[in-house]
């Protein structure tokens, strides 16, 4: 049996799913989890391989600073 995604799940609450995919650049990283941690918002951000070896900072920075956060690292 394959497993797929969620798309949606039925609900009356108002609630959306945010996702950040980290695979190009990483200019935008940390005003992206700022501006996440000033709004309390709840995101997961994705981590690609080779974008986790090409930033090692940014990957340091997100684990420190994670509060609201899933991390989800692909290799």
């Amino acid at each position: 049996d394959k497993e797929l995604p969620i798309y949606c799940v039925d609900t009356d609450e108002k609630k959306i799913a945010i996702s950040f995919d980290a695979a190009w650049g990483a200019d935008k990283t940390r005003d992206i989890m700022q501006m996440c941690d000033n709004y309390g918002v709840k995101a997961t951000f994705f981590l690609v391989g080779f974008w986790v070896e090409s930033n090692e900072d940014k990957v340091k920075e997100i684990f420190k600073e994670l509060r609201n956060c899933l991390l989800m690292i692909i290799i």
